[in-house]
């Protein structure tokens, strides 16, 4: 039987003729962001294209080890290849590690696959620049695309401002070739749906706390980057109905033989550990309020709709994550698209958020629970109602007309057209 590598949404007519064929070639229906974040792409831009996601099957062939696994993946990126001069446009999702079990497999794969696409638009959702293999496997795709003749053109989006200038400066990337639009989740009609229905008495009381908890969303999956230990010291200063909701657990590929997650190990134990010594030291009994175990509550993994509903229910919601240079983040992005107050780590990609979604939230200084213990306190409402100042400037609908706008362009061979984007 021959593997599976499409997925059509079924809301489009493939048959209309006026419609642009548009392929994404992503990873899909697996529990990751980059899966998700295609997904609902796919969806909304059908309105527009004939949009198709050619399934890289990046779990079960992509990244699996040995040379039988590896001769079976290049077979598969072989048979993607070969469909890719049919659409109009084709959007390749660069999270480059999703594209092989080594650098090399990931560098090979996406230069083959952008060899195959006439029309190219390149979404970079991460790099290196620390001088490793990554950053070498990058460098040696923009290189390929700096070599392509005028009739195939490309672009490459990224997310931030930061990542623009970086393309330009340390990669030689013209700037015209490159887009800057943040990573977005949710439709203006899902938003809307999303904020109307919340009702965070209802879900509060549906998760056991009582009407007057203050409630501090950690959304998302469990990683060493994202400090949830300085939010929980945060958590044990604060007034005892302050409570955390873990929304969120451990990312299906990082799952090992006989191994703990070490965030997940990291929190347990932390709770346990400063339990133990509270109990000992004041006499609190197992039931205390006071006591981090009765503080938080961990939901796991949820699907998207739901991790929507919580990030609307709860009261604030803390993005504390280390620099590491991430391009963008889907939880960031989440509060910003859904009107919540939150709390980000002051980082260079949240500094990049700032320019974007200017006095839209508020900052901490990594490692400071004290300062986010009071920031969560006195968090200034207006920071909320300055969001949908700047909101309208960036909706998934924005960015289906921009892929259009290529579509089109390319198509009639007018690669050097500059689109205008508020920055």
């Amino acid at each position: 039987m021959r593997d599976k590598i499409f997925y059509t949404p079924k809301m489009v007519d493939e048959n209309r003729a006026d419609l642009p064929a548009l392929a994404f070639v992503s990873s899909h229906g697996e529990p990751c962001a980059n899966a998700q974040y295609t997904d609902k792409l796919a969806k909304i831009f059908a309105v527009s294209f004939n949009t198709t996601i050619l399934d890289i099957q990046s779990a079960a062939t992509l990244k699996q080890p040995g040379l039988d696994a590896e001769n079976k993946a290049e077979a598969h990126i072989g048979r993607i290849c070969e469909q890719l001069s049919r659409f109009a446009l084709v959007n390749i999702q660069c999270e480059m590690g999703l594209y092989g079990y080594t650098v090399e497999q990931c560098k090979r794969r996406l230069f083959n696959l952008c060899s195959h696409s006439s029309n190219l638009l390149y979404t970079l959702h991460s790099y290196s620049i620390r001088g490793d293999d990554f950053e070498e496997a990058h460098r040696f795709i923009f290189n390929s695309l700096l070599e392509r003749p005028s009739v195939r053109p490309w672009k490459i989006l990224v997310h931030l401002p930061r990542d623009r200038q970086i393309l330009i400066d340390r990669f030689n990337v013209p700037a015209k070739n490159i887009i800057v639009y943040p990573v977005l989740s949710l439709s203006a009609p899902e938003r809307e749906s999303f904020i109307s229905s919340s009702d965070p008495l209802e879900w509060k009381k549906r998760h056991g706390l009582g009407p007057d908890d203050i409630v501090i969303g950690r959304i998302g999956y469990f990683s060493e980057n994202k400090d949830f230990i300085t939010g929980l010291k945060a958590l044990s200063i604060l007034p005892e109905n302050y409570k955390m909701a873990f929304v969120g657990g451990q990312h299906f590929q990082t799952i090992k033989e006989m191994q703990i997650h070490p965030s997940i190990a990291e929190v347990v134990d932390y709770i346990d550990s400063c339990d133990a010594s509270m109990m000992q030291s004041f006499g609190l009994g197992p039931t205390s309020n006071l006591l981090l175990r009765n503080k938080t509550f961990f939901l796991g993994n949820r699907g998207p709709k739901s991790i929507y509903e919580a990030i609307c229910n709860v009261d604030i919601v803390l993005v504390n994550y280390l620099e590491t240079r991430q391009s963008g983040s889907l939880v960031a992005s989440l509060c910003l698209e859904l009107g919540k107050p939150a709390l980000m780590s002051y980082n260079n990609t949240f500094i990049e958020y700032e320019k974007l979604f200017p006095d839209c939230f508020e900052f901490f200084n990594m490692g400071n629970h004290y300062e986010i213990a009071y920031k969560i306190k006195n968090f200034e409402p207006a920071k909320t109602l300055n969001i949908g100042k700047h909101m309208a400037n960036y909706t998934i609908e924005k960015l289906s007309d921009i892929y259009l706008g290529l579509a089109h362009s390319f198509n009639n061979s007018t690669s050097s057209v500059e689109l205008s984007l508020p920055l």
